[in-house]
């Protein structure tokens, strides 16, 4: 009997070997045990994605504030992403990247005091975080874990000032799991990036939107920042 359950043991952990390597044949990533999403083991070299703007055509915006500006946000690295900028609030903020929802983590506005949500949509090694407000009149269930596709609206942007304005932070990079580690504001996620400019990722159409909206877009350093992506994110020379 002894040597019948340790053979049908054996035959147990060899199915279960045998699923996991089908799994992973199939590009299936699984969840861990605390509930983050392993980022794919494929290189990033054999990823294709397709990146896309984070709004559509009848809410462009009018101002955007480029990657890697120093005035804001502290150098030598400076701003980890793109800031685009409405008059008004009702500019539906659309999923760019098909993805699966690995972070929410909700702040205070300091100019209006409205919930703001930071939402982290995981694409294999890559992730993109959007800073929104009104998730709840769009997705009231969201929760870490979620499908989301392309052009699903997941909220409004947020207050920039005491004005009129408003703002979404834009961020996209390479993901990794934190470990449960606090984030430099103290707030503990899932995840943490390594920042890239998104510009070498987005769609030969969206590339060419996004550079013909940085060209018309109000931005008071244009002359100091030029480009999209500055400084530290700057892209090499063609």
């Amino acid at each position: 009997m002894k040597k019948f359950g340790s053979n049908m043991k054996c035959l147990i952990y060899l199915l279960l070997a045998g699923l996991i390597l089908l799994l992973v044949a199939c590009g299936v990533n699984t969840n861990n045990i605390d509930g983050t999403i392993e980022p794919s083991s494929t290189p990033i070299s054999v990823q294709t994605i397709e990146l896309k703007l984070p709004f559509k055509i009848d809410h462009e915006p009018e101002g955007i504030m480029p990657m890697g500006e120093t005035i804001n946000h502290p150098p030598p690295v400076g701003h980890p992403g793109i800031d685009f900028q409405w008059p008004y609030k009702e500019a539906e903020i659309i999923v760019a990247l098909d993805g699966v929802v690995g972070d929410i983590i909700t702040e205070v506005s300091p100019f209006d005091g409205d919930t703001v949500y930071g939402i982290t949509v995981i694409t294999g090694d890559f992730g993109v975080r959007y800073d929104v407000v009104d998730l709840p009149n769009f997705n009231p269930n969201l929760q870490i874990g979620d499908e989301l596709v392309y052009g699903m609206i997941l909220g409004y942007p947020q207050a920039a000032d005491s004005g009129t304005w408003r703002m979404i932070h834009w961020g996209f990079g390479k993901v990794f799991s934190s470990g449960g580690r606090a984030n430099p504001e103290g707030i503990i996620e899932n995840y943490h990036f390594d920042w890239l400019c998104p510009i070498e990722y987005l769609t030969e159409p969206e590339r060419l939107r996004l550079e013909q909206l940085w060209e018309d877009a109000s931005y008071d350093h244009k002359d100091e920042f030029p480009n999209l992506c500055n400084g530290y994110f700057e892209l090499p020379k063609q």
